[in-house]
């Protein structure tokens, strides 16, 4: 046994996970919580800081927790990241906090759980309302064009210092991302809600079912008294491997997989009934979204569930913790292979994949071994149903276009990257529209960053 081992909380009934939408494991007991955070060696330096995206002062939450003094520590834990329940599930802390704690680097030693640490401080608080400073009111007023973490955060901190706030999201429900591209069993649909609840209670005005684009849109936001413009809308055009068959009935990008399948009104819709009913699933992909394909397919009733990934294990960029999930609940992985063509029936409807193995060669561009084929080795699997999970890219132009926002190449905004604003004065942008695909707390980051550049100028010219 470890001399410091990391204290690890009950999980649900593993042998049903499977068939139901539980997170794997529970939250921390307060003893389980005190216990843990007394394994802190409050190290002078605080190397756990270099690697948390907010600067959390991870040292001093633990400092409190260890003592009891919990709402303590969540104060102290807001003061820099608004939404600790969320960050708390679906950070990827083993590669950013956890990776730098000073017991990674003792024998016989486990670092600390600092993200169960934070969404125990979350969760304990979940129902906190959000403090607003009414003194600090004004009339000044944002929009922000998404609702996604890096929109919620925005308004979350501008709410705070007295701006009038108008989140404008596209879909039926709201929180973007977090909401339609992350399952339940990941992160409960509950934690969301009570974000929007708690912004909403606090003054934040929320418009679902309103895709802001046009020219004419933004015109009819500048008539109705909006001085300042958030965007922040994500990166959600899917990206594609061009191979044959791509376009077959039963072919689904991961973000249109998770989109549906995280929404009652969609997969409720008679046209995606063939997604609830696919019996064999062959994902493509070896990141976090594949994982969440992998496990959402076997809890819409999937009797084999097959992920396929191009690299080796040890180079997959999925959460450990998330694979391990997987495996136990039964998904099949095949490392080392790529699919080359994908066929269909008589009704254009998947039937078959066509794949090749793989061997890997020298780093590429990514600083990782570039997958090469293997001549002659090429092999099929039969399934109903394939998810390329591949990642996605963004599409800005209609938006830049209309309000002469500059993109890069790539079709992301260029912002001023201390303080998010674009090309046009009063309008910024944000998160993965920004960045491209990146985690949900750089999305925060950007969001609390735009939020900064706004109070800072407006205060100036006030």
């Amino acid at each position: 046994m470890k001399e410091s081992e990391r204290i690890i909380p009950k999980k649900n009934d593993t042998k049903n996970l499977r068939f139901n939408f539980c997170e794997v494991y529970q939250n921390f007991e307060d003893n389980e919580a005190i216990n843990e955070a007394s394994r802190c060696l409050n190290c002078h330096n605080s190397p756990c800081l270099k690697g948390c995206v907010l600067n959390n002062n991870i040292p001093l939450i633990n400092s409190l927790i260890k003592l009891g003094k919990y709402k303590e520590a969540y104060e102290v834990l807001i003061e820099t990241n608004p939404f600790p329940s969320i960050c708390g599930r679906v950070c990827q802390q083993e590669l950013q906090c956890e990776k730098n704690c000073t017991l990674n680097l003792l024998k016989n030693s486990e670092t600390i759980s600092i993200g169960r640490l934070e969404r125990f401080l979350g969760d304990k608080f979940l129902n906190e309302e959000i403090k607003v400073d009414k003194s600090k009111i004004n009339d000044l007023k944002v929009a922000i064009i998404g609702s996604g973490p890096s929109g919620l955060a925005c308004a979350h901190s501008l709410i705070k210092e007295g701006f009038n706030v108008t989140i404008f999201e596209k879909e039926e429900q709201f929180g973007g991302l977090l909401t339609y591209g992350i399952p339940e069993f990941c992160l409960p649909r509950s934690n969301i809600q009570n974000i929007v609840d708690k912004l909403r209670n606090a003054g934040v005005i929320f418009k679902n079912n309103s895709k802001i684009e046009t020219k004419e849109d933004f015109g009819r936001l500048k008539e109705a008294g909006f001085d300042v413009f958030f965007v922040a809308c994500g990166a959600n055009e899917p990206r594609k491997m061009s191979i044959e068959g791509e376009d077959l009935l039963g072919v689904l990008s991961g973000s249109q997989y998770l989109k549906i399948t995280n929404s009652k009104k969609y997969l409720d819709d008679p046209k995606y009934k063939y997604i609830s009913e696919a019996k064999s699933v062959l994902v493509i992909g070896g990141g976090n979204s594949a994982i969440d394909c992998d496990r959402m397919a076997l809890r819409l009733g999937a009797d084999r569930v097959i992920n396929m990934y191009r690299r080796s294990k040890e180079e997959m960029p999925a959460r450990k913790e998330e694979y391990i999930n997987a495996l136990n609940e039964d998904v099949k992985f095949i490392f080392l292979a790529n699919p080359t063509k994908i066929n269909g029936n008589e009704e254009s409807r998947v039937i078959s994949v066509d794949c090749i193995k793989m061997t890997l060669g020298e780093l590429d561009n990514s600083n990782r071994r570039k997958p090469i084929p293997i001549e002659g080795s090429d092999f099929r699997i039969y399934c109903d149903l394939v998810i390329m999970a591949l990642g996605s890219t963004s599409n800005n132009e209609e938006i830049a276009k209309n309000n002469a926002l500059y993109i890069n190449k790539y079709g992301y905004f260029v912002v001023d990257k201390e303080t998010m604003e674009t090309s046009v004065e009063n309008f910024y942008a944000g998160g993965d529209c920004v960045s491209g695909p990146d985690r949900v707390v750089s999305a925060i980051k950007d969001g609390l960053k735009v939020a900064k550049a706004i109070s800072k100028k407006y205060k100036k010219n006030s």
